[in-house]
């Protein structure tokens, strides 16, 4: 979900458009140039943040992006479900997108984004067991390696205010895969049947992800909306503000 910090980006820049000294440029004729490039520029400026991080806001480096330890606990029935743990998480090209699409209209806070990231390395030592499709059973304990190419994000998103901080109030995401690469260890306990494992998972997660890709952006989309909010709630609109006017 890490991908999610671009568009969290999307929602400061959207609250920073309602602003009076917007309104004012529409009403010089100086809106329309605005409109179209704020939004896209801020996206673009923001990859020197992932990279670099904003201690004065505390935004930490992004990109690469490095944990220790993470738990996860996951499940979507019918979908899929994990439990366990990652050690030694490494994600690296988080800030190596490119902006297809920055468009806003400020009339009901919407904002329409797209975002093609070129290579997203994925590196992490696993202790993890779940199901697949409600119906195969997993389990392993071992090293993970993931390289994702030519990844889209689109996410159509609308915003609201609620006690003076934003929310998203809709949200959808949609993901596109073109290449997709891994190699797993321990899957089973079993290292043979891992190698055979990482060759069918290379070869069928952009199939499975087209083909699953209505179920899937249904539950990223809700944890994306939660995760956001859960953000955002920590701030005030004059804390935006200056995060993204500093």
């Amino acid at each position: 979900m890490r991908f999610l910090v671009p568009i969290l980006a999307i929602v400061l820049i959207t609250y920073h458009t309602c602003q009076p000294h917007v309104a004012d440029a529409r009403q010089t004729g100086e809106y329309n140039a605005y409109k179209s490039g704020q939004l896209r520029g801020f996206l673009e400026e923001f990859k020197k943040t992932m990279k670099k991080g904003d201690a004065k806001h505390g935004v930490p480096v992004l990109d690469p992006f490095m944990s220790k330890h993470e738990h996860i606990d996951l499940k979507e029935k019918g979908l899929f479900s994990a439990k366990g743990d990652l050690d030694n998480l490494r994600i690296a090209g988080l800030s190596d997108y490119q902006v297809n699409q920055g468009d806003f209209a400020i009339a009901g806070l919407k904002a329409n984004v797209a975002l093609l990231f070129r290579q997203i390395n994925i590196m992490t030592r696993y202790n993890v067991s779940g199901t697949l499709i409600d119906e195969i059973s997993y389990y392993g304990r071992g090293n993970l390696a993931l390289v994702i190419r030519q990844l889209n994000v689109t996410a159509d998103l609308k915003l609201g205010v609620k006690n003076e901080r934003m929310q998203v109030s809709n949200l959808v995401i949609h993901a596109h895969v073109k290449e997709f690469d891994c190699v797993i260890t321990g899957l089973y306990d079993d290292e043979n049947l891992s190698r055979v494992i990482s060759r069918s998972i290379t070869k069928m997660v952009p199939d499975l992800l087209e083909k699953y890709q209505n179920r899937i952006s249904q539950y990223v989309s809700k944890v994306a909306t939660n995760v956001m909010n859960n953000i955002l709630k920590q701030y005030t609109l004059k804390d935006l503000l200056d995060i993204i006017g500093h």
